[in-house]
């Protein structure tokens, strides 16, 4: 962990694996939906334990999804 400075204001950064930037643009699906239908995401950045993907559509805290 190391301290970041964001806005002018050292920050402690809390996190345990050091994010990457990457964008790329994905197809998902929700592993619970029966439909299939394959939504489109952002990844804005990775580490070791996940990504963010920006969505359009909320997910569900501890959703599994299926990037492809």
């Amino acid at each position: 962990m190391a301290d970041i400075v964001q806005n002018g204001r050292t920050v402690i950064e809390r996190r345990k694996y050091q994010r990457n930037d990457l964008r790329a643009f994905v197809h998902y699906t929700c592993s619970s939906d029966a439909s299939d239908a394959a939504l489109s995401g952002t990844i804005k950045n990775y580490s070791y334990s996940g990504i963010c993907l920006i969505v359009s559509q909320p997910l569900a805290e501890g959703q599994e999804i299926i990037v492809e």
